[in-house]
């Protein structure tokens, strides 16, 4: 649905209704970190992708995923401190 340019937003809403039951499944958070990206939702898209590595086992990509995401000039100064925060909860697991 996501890689053929369909509608992200719906995308991100019909997601969201389901993320209880998928919340372990990693293409799930790596279709909704593609939604948000064509949603322009940088902060969002970056969230779920570094799920998608924790859930898989990468935790050195969940981080740098975050590092790079608090580096960019599209977030401001309120997501980049949440940014962080993420960043940290990440290198306790």
């Amino acid at each position: 649905m996501v890689d053929n340019n369909q509608n992200p937003t719906r995308v991100v809403k019909l997601l969201s209704s389901v993320s209880k039951s998928h919340s372990l499944n990693p293409i799930f958070y790596r279709t909704l970190s593609k939604a948000f990206s064509q949603n322009n939702d940088v902060f969002n898209s970056n969230i779920n992708l570094a799920e998608y590595y924790v859930i898989i086992g990468n935790y050195r990509l969940a981080i740098e995923v975050l590092q790079n995401a608090s580096r960019s000039n599209k977030l401001n100064a309120a997501i980049k401190l949440l940014n962080e925060q993420e960043k940290t909860n990440f290198m306790y697991l």
